[in-house]
């Protein structure tokens, strides 16, 4: 399978087999400094502050070594064949893999 889903510690990540990356499963879960409604849209400042944050914290699944992803890790997400869907959203697919609360909205990344 493309993606693993983690167990133990790991339980709310996902691992992607073709990059090696390890992905938050369910986004609800990550803490977004100063917002208190869930999805709601951060600046790219307050998104590097709150990966730093959970960094010094406890991090996501045992680990803290979190960043904001590159571009590049973004669209390593994608699936060019998915075309199903009532809105073809790569959410929907993303949904599909096992992952949890995935917005259809553009995301932040590090570059």
């Amino acid at each position: 399978p493309r993606f693993t889903i983690g167990s133990g510690i790991e339980a709310n990540c996902i691992t992607d087999s073709l990059t090696g990356l390890m992905w938050v499963k369910d986004l609800n879960t990550v803490n977004i400094k100063n917002s208190s409604i869930l999805g709601t849209p951060t600046s790219w400042q307050n998104a590097l502050n709150s990966i730093s944050d959970a960094n010094a914290g406890a991090g996501y699944c045992g680990h803290t070594d979190w960043y904001l992803p590159t571009v590049n890790d973004l669209a390593s997400l994608t699936n060019d064949g998915f075309t199903g869907g009532t809105n073809k959203y790569q959410s929907e697919w993303l949904i599909s893999q096992g992952f949890i609360n995935v917005q259809g909205n553009p995301y932040w990344s590090s570059s």
